[in-house]
């Protein structure tokens, strides 16, 4: 269960994680500068020591005092060398303080939200820019945090706005029949002007889902191919069990990999086809089967010192295939159709990932400049909005030749729904 209080001192590492030069650990709340005291004479900089280990350890402190900070509040940010044991024992340290807790996850930009310090959508950004595992997703986090979507909408609320306020203007008025706010025919074009510009954003939209979704990339082929080698050695560490017995892979094995130029796939490693009569084969082909039909490419996998067999259509089944001759150093013959790879060396695995990438190329969603990225929070609200112009086009229809607009009542109402969906958006 989430601790989030608003009134408690908190303290995270506030670097990404792994090693570097200098991480930022920060002491956010009413506490933060009894735990690291100011010097006297109000400098925002200087130099502390910090008990930690057996000496003390040098840092360089920023004190910054609410509201000028990231959170809003009275913060410390600690400027340490960045080896993760030792920023541990830093945040050990300070939590075995009173009324000193470690942070939640994403805790000190939820009081940046609280306290006007960021918007909602810069919130989201900034939830979206951390956990962005490729060059779309980052765009898509930039969008966020500059408001894009948000910025767009304004021109539509500010014209959703002035139409409300003269229907209501008619409403206020009724009792005096020569004075007319808006005429029915007008006001018709108008929401329609305004739901045709949010029925464009959503038609070049994509939603975030969609961006962040992997392509999976599936090797497969007989036991004993070498599949779980290749496996291990495109990710860099041991993931896989690798035996010289025939079907040492039993499941089915993902990974994220990253490829050259930014983007990432999920790396799928399945068991062999073999004796249809083994029970443990039996019990693996199902997930296999599931595997192949996700499938976005497929690594046709088949040892260089064996004769090739064609690939099975009724597994590739439409799909785009690289053809892989695996333990390539045992065989000195080369397959001028398929890409000859060693496990053992490491050839031809740069040659692999250009291949996947090339194959991938029309499938990867990507974020071009006039794309609109969208939570599922923005698509309900301008499908909200957009039901609401609706709605209010409905009401004007029967009265469009009319002088006069009745039911001012019931069209104010939609329009006032419409444009509260579209202030959830602009934040």
């Amino acid at each position: 269960m989430s601790r989030m209080q608003q009134g408690d001192t908190i303290i995270a590492v506030s670097s990404p994680p792994g090693r570097s030069a200098r991480s930022l650990v920060r002491i956010s709340g009413p506490g933060a500068f009894a735990a690291v005291p100011q010097p006297p004479d109000g400098s925002r900089t200087g130099r502390v020591k910090l008990p930690i280990l057996q000496e003390e350890l040098p840092a360089l402190a920023l004190w910054y005092r609410a509201p000028r900070s990231y959170t809003g509040e009275d913060t410390v940010e600690l400027l340490l060398p960045g080896n993760p044991d030792l920023l541990q024992r830093v945040v050990d340290h300070f939590a075995e303080m009173p009324d000193l807790r470690r942070a939640e996850a994403g805790e000190f930009t939820a009081r940046a939200f609280f306290n006007e310090k960021l918007t909602l959508s810069e919130a989201e950004g900034i939830c979206q820019l951390i956990s962005a595992r490729s060059d779309a997703e980052l765009a898509a986090a930039d969008q966020l945090l500059r408001g894009r979507l948000g910025k767009l909408c304004e021109k539509v609320a500010e014209e959703t706005a002035t139409l409300l306020a003269l229907v209501e203007a008619g409403v206020d008025f009724s009792d005096q029949e020569d004075v007319v706010a808006i005429a029915p025919g007008e006001l018709s074009a108008r929401v329609r002007s305004i739901h045709d510009a949010l029925q464009e954003y959503l038609k070049r939209s994509v939603p975030l889902e969609q961006l962040s979704a992997l392509p999976h990339v599936v090797l497969f082929g007989p036991v004993n191919a070498g599949k779980s080698s290749l496996f291990n050695a495109l990710l860099g560490k041991r993931r896989a069990v690798v035996s010289h017995i025939a079907g040492a892979t039993r499941d089915v094995l993902a990974e994220p990999l990253p490829l050259p130029g930014g983007s990432e796939i999920m790396l799928i490693d399945l068991a062999g086809t073999g004796d249809a009569h083994d029970p443990l084969m039996r019990k693996s082909a199902e997930a296999r089967r599931q595997a192949l039909q996700k499938a976005d490419l497929l690594l046709h996998c088949q040892p260089a010192d064996k004769p090739a067999a064609e690939t099975d259509t009724t597994v590739a089944a439409g799909k785009p295939v690289v053809e892989i001759r695996t333990k390539c150093d045992l065989a000195p013959d080369r397959c001028c159709d398929a890409i000859a790879v060693s496990a053992i060396t490491g050839e031809g695995t740069a040659e692999l990932l250009r291949a996947i990438r090339e194959k991938l190329s029309g499938s990867m969603t990507s974020l071009s400049a006039d794309t609109l990225a969208l939570l599922p929070r923005h698509e309900h609200l301008l499908g909200k909005a957009l039901q609401c112009l609706e709605n209010t086009e409905e009401l004007i229809k029967p009265q469009r030749e009319e002088p006069a607009l009745s039911d001012e009542e019931l069209i104010a109402n939609e329009l006032r729904q419409a444009l509260d969906a579209l202030g959830e958006i602009i934040g």
